[in-house]
């Protein structure tokens, strides 16, 4: 016997609202600014991810990701006073993390993206593709 798992969508007042939510806007726009591409916006479950929400974008090369990261950790840093809890990966340019109180950034290369499949740890939580 196979179960299938069928994913409701979430009552309207559930739905992800990013708009109140001003350091997570300013992290999107520092990532579009960077230049960084295929950016996800994932809505987590807070108990099991540890944080509200996920931002998974990649870049182009070794430089780029390292950039894209630098550029958020001192932008935000500079703009809105936040400093990340962990920033790890910039030395080796293929997976930057930046953590911060209000979300998880992944910046990644595509073969990595495309290996680790993180939006798929997430597959049933809402999500918001940035244009």
């Amino acid at each position: 016997m196979t179960m299938q798992r069928r994913m409701l969508a979430p009552k309207r007042e559930e739905r992800m609202d990013i708009k109140k939510n001003e350091e997570l806007n300013a992290a999107i726009k520092i990532l579009k600014d960077s230049k960084a591409e295929d950016i996800v916006l994932i809505k987590t479950n807070l108990e099991t991810a540890g944080t509200e929400f996920v931002i998974i974008c990649r870049g182009t090369a070794f430089v780029h990701v390292s950039a894209i990261a630098q550029n958020l950790k001192d932008k935000m840093k500079v703009e809105h006073k936040i400093a990340p809890l962990v920033f790890e990966g910039r030395e080796h340019g293929r997976w930057v993390l930046v953590d911060y109180p209000f979300a998880t950034v992944h910046v990644m290369l595509q073969e990595l993206r495309d290996y680790y499949k993180i939006e798929e740890l997430h597959k049933d939580c809402e999500r918001l593709e940035i244009k």
